[in-house]
């Protein structure tokens, strides 16, 4: 099966949120039978939002303007994300008949090939229900507690992520936060609710998104080149 791995540079909220939904709404139409899988990350700080959420009911948008922070919806579920520049975010589009069915089975199947890509760089990255979490998602923010399926250091959320089924694909966003969270979130959101660490933090060095992009975009060249 021929994967599509593009390294993307960094950009505005609404052009990556934008890029993510024209990429699948073109695999669904051609019922595609490649796999497209983007790592990229953001200029500015920013926040993301799950389709069926109303930002304005969450946070004070008048606020994150002010301080310059973009936000932008995204076509899949989930909560509120922060993000920010050097964050290592990603977008999985493949034909439905490549992962497991359902998409519990499917988000566990991406996640583990985040962990060993993670492991390989001496991260203890785990999958959350083998650290103990059973739950669902926090509805309105992401990272307020780990799912089931999700990625998980040292009991906190490393790798989240939210999917969206179409009839043909499916799309997978991810977010992985390489450093600490910037002082600016504190000031439209708290910041206590969050349940999440970063990558800085387990691996205990710095890397740059584009490093990380390209150790796990091999793990996952290797898999579907065995397919």
């Amino acid at each position: 099966m021929n994967i599509e791995l593009e390294i993307d540079s960094p950009q505005n909220a609404a052009a990556n949120m934008q890029k993510d939904a024209a990429l699948f709404d073109a695999h669904e139409a051609r019922a595609s039978r490649n796999i497209h899988l983007r790592f990229y990350s953001w200029i500015k700080p920013a926040v993301t939002f799950g389709y069926a959420q109303k930002p304005e009911k969450i946070i004070d948008l008048k606020k994150t303007e002010e301080l310059g922070v973009e936000t932008a919806k995204r076509i899949t579920g989930g909560g509120l994300v922060l993000h920010q520049p050097n964050e290592l975010t990603y977008s999985l589009v493949a034909p439905l008949a490549a992962l497991p069915r359902g998409i519990m089975p499917s988000c566990n199947f991406i996640s583990e090939v985040f962990i060993r890509a993670l492991q390989k760089i001496g991260v203890q990255a785990e999958l959350a229900a083998r650290a103990g979490f059973d739950g669902e998602y926090a509805r309105d923010i992401c990272f307020a507690r780990p799912t089931k399926y999700e990625v998980v250091c040292g009991g906190q959320k490393l790798l989240g992520s939210a999917q969206k089924q179409g009839r043909h694909s499916l799309l997978q966003h991810g977010s992985l936060a390489l450093e600490p969270p910037l002082a600016v979130f504190a000031e439209f959101m708290d910041m206590s609710k969050l349940n999440q660490t970063n990558l800085q933090e387990c691996a205990g060095r710095e890397y740059q998104y584009t490093e990380l992009a390209e150790i796990s975009g091999e793990e996952f060249k290797q898999l579907f080149k065995a397919k």
